[in-house]
């Protein structure tokens, strides 16, 4: 286990080293140099009678078996699919947010011109709504084994908030609820792709 040049000539021809040789400091040297010679960095370096190992156990250390390998090409195929995942989520992620800084724009500025043309309505539309109109389901993707979770938006049925001020400022009541409709649905997307991330 020493390489060569550190034992004198006439003790590699022995088999056993006298122990009045080895020190403390040797015995860090043994178990490193145990350790290269089970990596095979250094075993074609030493002499032939340094070698702890048969030559034929050295093939085990210098290569992989099967197994190993097998487990390391699933571990590097789930991270290329994991990779290509986020990096996906990653530009969905950048475009639903450039999008949601127009939509929001759009869907607050409608708010204040049904404000203006049907005046405070406010509280009609707290009044008239007992349930929740869009619900959220969520649902697991799998990728590569891991799970992600998954946002969707569903419509469960109708307001009774769809008839509030028909006459005076309805279309444009109709007009601030779509905008803000488009903007949930957004705000869901890019919720979904967050928490995935």
């Amino acid at each position: 286990m020493w390489m060569c040049g550190t034992i004198p000539d006439d003790l590699i021809a022995s088999s056993a080293i006298p122990d009045d040789l080895i020190t403390s400091s040797d015995v860090d040297v043994l178990e490193v140099m145990d350790d290269l010679i089970a990596s095979s960095k250094i075993v074609s370096k030493c002499h032939p009678q340094c070698r702890s190992l048969p030559p034929a156990c050295h093939s085990q250390y210098a290569k992989p078996n099967g197994s190993v390998l097998k487990k390391a090409l699933s571990f590097w195929k789930k991270a290329d699919a994991l990779k290509m995942r986020f990096q996906a989520m990653l530009g969905e992620i950048q475009k639903t947010k450039t999008a949601m800084s127009n939509e929001a724009a759009e869907a607050f500025f409608s708010l204040t011109q049904a404000q203006y043309g049907a005046g405070d309505f406010r509280n009609k539309v707290i009044e008239s709504v007992s349930t929740a109109k869009i619900c959220m389901r969520n649902r697991i993707d799998n990728v590569a084994g891991v799970k992600l979770p998954v946002f969707t938006d569903v419509e469960v049925g109708r307001d009774k908030s769809d008839n509030i001020d028909l006459s005076g400022g309805g279309g444009k009541i109709q007009l601030c609820r779509e905008k803000f409709r488009t903007l949930l649905s957004a705000l869901i997307k890019l919720a979904s792709l967050q928490i995935g991330d």
